[in-house]
């Protein structure tokens, strides 16, 4: 097989990878929620879930959202009564966000293992299959890593792959490492 068909079919598994992630069946647990925890609003509320409280600024970074999309998530949010801005005491231009009670128990419910559940691609292998396939990716990584002079792979942040996920500020680690 030659070279431009391999890379044709890495490009269809890698698009239809990133559009399983994001798919949602009408029968899943985050449809039937009505938030999706990987997008908007059920990543804030997932955010808010770990770190309750937390400014503006801070979920704006955590989540690489712009201000200004952010504001009117959290807008949302608050007119449908799952959080509330409270300001700071530090700092009165701050406002703080909160969960309120229904907020708190949708974000527990979209925390769940079964409702973060994805299309497993691979879920088509045989254990030896996965571990072939595995060996047979690092083997092309290492050598085009090799080729163009990259040292060592990048550490992926902890929120997932991506620039859209930062990593969560030190302070607010508090064990718990979320899928995003």
């Amino acid at each position: 097989m030659q070279a431009a068909e391999l890379t044709r079919k890495i490009h269809r598994i890698s698009r239809l990878m990133h559009r399983a992630r994001h798919h949602v069946s009408p029968q899943s647990p985050q449809a039937t929620l009505g938030f999706d925890p990987y997008r908007g609003q059920g990543r804030i509320l997932r955010l808010l879930h770990l770190h309750d409280g937390a400014s503006q600024r801070d979920i704006a970074y955590t989540l690489d959202i712009r201000p200004q999309s952010l504001g009117e998530l959290i807008s949302k949010l608050e007119a449908a009564g799952y959080i509330s801005k409270q300001p700071s005491e530090n700092d009165k231009r701050v406002h703080l966000i909160y969960l309120t009670e229904a907020g708190r128990e949708i974000a527990a419910k979209l925390n769940e293992p079964q409702v973060q559940e994805k299309i497993d691609p691979f879920s088509c292998l045989s254990d030896d299959e996965r571990t072939q396939l595995g060996e047979l990716l690092d083997k092309v990584n290492d050598d085009l890593a090799e080729r163009i002079g990259e040292d060592e792979p990048p550490e992926m942040p902890p929120l997932g792959p991506g620039p859209h996920h930062r990593p969560l500020p030190p302070e607010w680690h508090d064990g718990r490492s979320p899928q995003w």
